[in-house]
């Protein structure tokens, strides 16, 4: 076999020993120590981490339950009892915490005891009510069309109209043709014991899909109800991967069936140990605040946390300047606990009782006019600041004093009183200024600066933030991003809006040309506050670059948003190059979202505004996103009309010498090539373009070059290079926050390890992939993840999950229109059909077989109307290995006849 292409997934190895999986499709393999640990760090006190003492047992045993019962698909029901306020609902949130559902792919659905107006009073509609949508739906403008396309995903849409009928009864919805308008609201249930059974059967049909857990918070009368709906899930779930866990301050009914766990009072030898050791190291703490607090917690350790927050927030414990926490508060009394009966509201150490501005430092008070005007004139620039921008704030301020006629005698005054500063110890001087050719000195005290500016006047405030920021925008910028950022929040402060949002712009750029996106984000969003409705051309600049930060890191809600605005100012003020921008970004964020007819309609519009407009620079951007769109669209000729598009955006971008852009389209053309069978073409034009993003440092490009470089080596058969250059790209896409380039990359890294056998290092990279790829929200991507994680069970033998992932791969591209995704995925399909055919006998076997090689004959119809030589090729092999191992026949001879002539012609272009 040619080792140019991966082996078909069809040919698992035999009696290959199977692993357990984690607690949940695509979850972290957490350790036991690390589980121990999640609880420690959801609260800091004093600067430390606070256990979550007195429930750590209850904790692991429920944890143990959970994990039991969805690892071995046998439903569990765990019942929590105590008295009221002993923290049944806090030990089912920590317990919610340490399995990280959404790390894990476990479905958790939480029902609360709370009445809602309009919808369901009652604990087994609420879980209805859950599990189609939550609270949401009721709100919704068309809750039944929501709750009906609910059930189509739950039970089909065969049978949802049949379920549509129970669920709004016992929901309390009305259907859109119902015109009866004396109707309300009021749900009419039926008999519990029929709901519940309901109910059980949609959670069965959840669980089939993947792990799930309910958990329910039920009040006392409810416990009866919750009995009957326990009783119906027993039966429904079982050989599920299900769990139940109830917080009740009622005991189960007995004979249920259910685990329990009854908590009890924290005892006060344990709660005086926590809080003895939470203010270890408060001074001047009295001996009666620790069996205060311990009295008032009632045994509850949530409540004990409380308190002490309680006496932090009502300054009764306090850091100084030194750091140290002490007692604050007069006497032994403890006045900050919850429930005590005064405010809680934050208060700085040191402030008057009166609630003015804080007190000054003694050092500071005491400072003479004079001096105290240099200080609060250096103060606006920070902790840090530069004689000469001192004296320029002091200048145009008019408030340096003693004579000074604005020649040399200012300087030398200033001088003299810097020089009486430092001997004072209040300020010092740096060796090694940030700013070179400029005297810098920096406060001796770090939170001076902060604490001088709350005594200047605003109006005073704001003019020496203006003058500080005028002389620091004229100073040779040294660091490209925090200069004009530092420049930016000066004009801000002084109340120069326009200004400050053209330096956020500027330092944003920066950050973004160097692959520093989550900066670059912050800065442009900076940016976007300080403009309004009259600085249109600002704002639409601003949102239109803090859009291209959302999309780079695949928020595409936000990204679509913030566009939409960009796009309203711009045609605000009728402004064809911003209109067409704002349209091109919108494409973008279209495109990844899988919304390709959308996509076409923005570079339609926006084609045509910068067409008028002459804006050659964005027009070869359009020209990039058709070919874009039209890849992976898949028509037929799709990559010689993709490419065609690429080639006229790049002689574009050379004609504008703009470097960043140009390799850009060579990652494009490097692309077609690679699939094409261009090789060296491939590699040529990727290495060019790697060789581009480093020299500007363009760590952004440089990864999305190097994944394409990495393309262009596998499709060669050099799979060790491109994993090497894949690890690279990774490590600069995780740098720079790019999650869909992650998740790129580790679908390409899978595949292959998967080429070369090692498929326990694709495993590993396959893990929480799913919990990324919903974060990504690129369909094109979560049908790669399901695609290599169905070839990966099919190795495995568990050919149910390969089967559910291989469909779900078909789904998913289908739904979204990528045509070439769903071409890949039929193919592996083909392998998992082809798998299950050979595995059966008589007539099942024939219909198996039937729609293996229909699978199979899609995928490779589809690649070969677009052009694609080495997917076919990949294809065609595990066609034929297939087929060999059916016994061979016409439909052989015709696959092989077809791999030899692509190879044939691939040998012709690629020169081998």
């Amino acid at each position: 076999m040619n080792d140019r292409n991966p082996p078909p997934p069809a040919t698992a190895r035999a009696g290959a020993p199977s692993r357990p999986r984690p607690m949940g499709r695509g979850g972290a393999r957490r350790t036991w120590e690390e589980f121990r640990e999640a609880g420690r760090a959801e609260t800091n006190l004093l600067g430390q981490s606070v256990p979550f003492v007195g429930r750590r047992a209850e904790l692991e045993s429920l944890y143990n339950a959970l994990r039991d019962a969805l690892n071995a698909k046998r439903v569990r029901s765990v019942w929590v009892h105590g008295e009221a306020g002993i923290g049944k609902t806090r030990l089912v949130e920590g317990l919610h915490r340490a399995v990280a559902p959404h790390r894990r792919g476990v479905h958790w659905l939480a029902v609360g005891a709370g009445e809602s107006l309009t919808g369901p009073a009652t604990i087994v509609p609420r879980v209805l009510l859950e599990l189609v949508g939550g609270d949401a739906v009721l709100h919704d403008a068309a809750p039944w069309q929501r709750v009906q396309a609910a059930l189509r995903d739950l039970v089909g849409a065969d049978h949802a109209p049949e379920f549509m009928q129970v669920v709004s009864l016992l929901l309390g919805i009305r259907s859109p043709h119902d015109t009866d308008e004396g109707n309300t609201q009021r749900i009419r249930e039926p008999p519990v014991e029929v709901s519940a059974r309901f109910v059980a059967s949609l959670l069965r049909s959840r669980a089939r899909r993947g792990p799930l857990v309910l958990a329910i918070e039920a009040p006392p009368e409810a416990a009866a109800d919750v009995s009957a709906l326990l009783a119906a899930v027993g039966g429904a779930l079982d050989g599920q991967p299900a769990a139940v866990v109830v917080a009740c301050r009622e005991p189960p009914s007995a004979g249920l069936g259910v685990d329990v766990l009854q908590l009890e009072p924290l005892v006060d030898q344990d709660a005086v140990a926590l809080l003895s050791q939470l203010l270890e190291g408060v001074e001047a703490l009295p001996s009666a605040v620790v069996e205060r607090v311990v009295e008032r917690a009632r045994g509850n350790p949530e409540r004990l946390l409380d308190q002490l927050r309680g006496m932090m927030a009502g300054g009764e414990i306090a850091r100084d300047d030194s750091g140290v926490w002490r007692w604050t508060a007069a006497g032994a009394e403890v006045e900050g606990l919850v429930g005590a009966g005064r405010s809680t509201q934050p208060r700085r150490p040191g402030a008057r009782a009166s609630g003015g501005l804080p007190r000054l430092p003694e050092r500071l008070a005491r400072l003479p006019a004079e001096h105290r005007a240099i200080v609060e004139a250096a103060a606006v620039f920070g902790t840090v600041f530069w004689f000469d921008g001192v004296l320029s704030v002091m200048r145009g301020a008019g408030v340096l004093g003693d004579g000074a006629d604005g020649t040399d005698d200012d300087r030398r005054v200033l001088k003299a009183r810097v020089m009486r500063l430092q001997t004072i110890d209040l300020i010092s001087f740096i060796e090694s200024p940030r700013l070179p050719g400029e005297v810098e000195f920096a406060f001796e005290h770090p939170t001076d600066a902060a604490r001088l500016l709350d005594h200047v006047e605003p109006e005073r405030r704001a003019r020496y933030a203006r003058l500080a920021a005028q002389w620091l925008d004229a100073r040779p910028r040294h660091d490209r991003v925090a200069d004009p950022a530092r420049v930016a929040l000066l004009f801000r402060r002084g109340g120069r809006m326009r200004r400050a949002a053209e330096r956020y712009i500027e330092a944003g750029h920066a950050a973004r040309e160097v692959g520093q996106i989550l900066g670059a984000l912050r800065l442009y969003a900076e940016a976007a506050a300080c403009t309004d409705t009259d600085d249109a051309d600002i704002g639409a600049d601003a949102r239109t670059a803090q859009g291209g930060a959302l999309l780079r890191l695949s928020r595409h809600a936000e990204a679509s948003e913030v566009l939409g605005d960009a796009l309203r100012l711009a045609r605000v003020l009728d402004d064809d190059v911003r209109c067409g921008v704002a349209l091109l970004r919108l494409a973008q964020v279209a495109r990844v979202s899988g919304r390709y007819d959308d996509a076409l309609g923005h570079l339609d519009q926006g084609l045509r505004v910068l067409r008028l407009a002459g804006a050659h620079r964005f027009i070869a951007d359009v020209m990039d996103e058709i070919g874009l769109v039209q890849l992976v669209r898949g028509q037929e000729g799709a990559y010689k009309l993709a490419l065609a598009h690429f080639l006229k955006a790049l002689a574009l971008r050379r004609r504008s010498e703009d470097r960043r852009l140009v390799a850009r389209s060579l990652v494009h053309i490097a692309k077609i090539h690679s699939a094409r069978g261009h090789d060296e073409d491939a590699r040529d034009a990727a290495k060019e373009a790697v060789d581009i993003s480093e020299r500007i440092q363009d760590r952004w490009g440089a990864a999305r070059a190097r994944a394409v470089l990495g393309e262009a080596l596998a499709a060669a058969g050099r799979y060790r290079q491109a994993l090497t250059t894949w690890a690279v790209a990774a490590d600069l896409a995780d740098e720079i926050g790019d999650a869909a380039r992650k998740l790129e990359l580790a679908v390409l890294r899978a595949e292959a390890y998967i080429a070369l056998g090692d498929w326990e290092d694709a495993a590993a990279l396959m893990v929480d992939t799913l919990d990324l790829a919903e974060e990504v929200k690129d369909p094109e991507l979560l049908s790669g993840v399901y695609r290599v994680q169905s070839a990966i069970s099919l190795e495995r033998e568990a050919l149910e999950t390969a089967d559910l992932d291989s469909l779900r791969a078909v789904e998913v591209a289908e739904q979204s229109g990528a045509r070439l995704q769903v071409a890949r995925a039929n193919i592996v399909r083909g392998c998992v059909l082809g798998t299950r055919a050979l595995s059966e006998t008589g007539a099942d076997s024939t219909v198996i077989d039937r729609q293996a090689t229909r699978s199979f004959e899609a995928g490779l119809r589809a690649l070969r109307e677009m052009g694609d030589l080495v997917r076919q090729a990949e294809g065609l092999r595990s066609f034929s290995s297939y087929l060999e191992a059916r016994g061979g026949g016409p439909r052989l001879a015709s696959a092989k006849a077809r791999l030899e002539e692509i190879e044939r012609e691939m040998a012709g272009v690629s020169g081998v």
